[in-house]
């Protein structure tokens, strides 16, 4: 398992020996030249890593999807758990293959992008209630027109469409071409 992406790891704060702003993660909590109050989250870079995520590894797995079953890649869904207060449902969101899906996750606190052993790639939103752990696919016209059909029409989709859909398709994998984004899951010892 490996964590790519973290919100945790996008913190600002002023260190006041140098008199200069540095970037990092909650160890900036523990570094004494920093005051905490200074600390704050950095949005700037943020952005960036979201931007890296989507416009390069997001989009360069679209291209090939689409190159290799020579369709396109109208839409991607999120499908998975929603972290709530009393349980943990089913849930998720279609949404346009132009959208970023780091920033589909809802009203979270926290967003985190693990990739596991096999390949599998979970966007995780944290909050107060909890935690929604979510998986990508990729949806074609053709995919909506058979699992959710009504999102084609209406843009109306429900809890059984998503299953279908998660049921039927298969959700996107960290390859070999992601580890040119955000390397290796793990190092191979002799």
């Amino acid at each position: 398992m490996k964590k790519i992406i973290s919100t945790e790891n996008f913190l600002i704060g002023l260190d006041k020996e140098k008199d200069e702003a540095v970037l990092g993660g909650l160890e900036l909590y523990d570094n004494p030249n920093i005051d905490d109050n200074t600390i704050e989250f950095d949005e700037c870079s943020w952005f960036d890593e979201k931007s890296y995520f989507f416009d390069g590894m997001i989009y360069d797995a679209i291209k090939r999807y689409e190159h290799r079953y020579k369709t396109t890649v109208t839409n991607i869904a999120l499908i998975g758990t929603v972290g709530l207060w009393h349980g943990n449902p089913s849930g998720g969101v279609i949404f346009d293959s132009s959208s970023n899906p780091l920033d589909m996750m809802g009203d979270v606190d926290e967003i985190e992008v693990i990739v596991y052993d096999d390949g599998r790639i979970t966007l995780q939103g944290i909050h107060h209630d909890g935690r929604h752990v979510m998986e990508m696919y990729f949806l074609t016209e053709s995919k909506l027109n058979k699992y959710a059909p009504d999102y084609l029409q209406f843009g109306d989709y429900d809890v059984d469409d998503l299953a279908r859909i998660k049921n039927h398709t298969s959700s996107v994998k960290y390859d070999k071409y992601a580890v040119g984004y955000f390397g290796k899951l793990q190092s191979k010892t002799a």
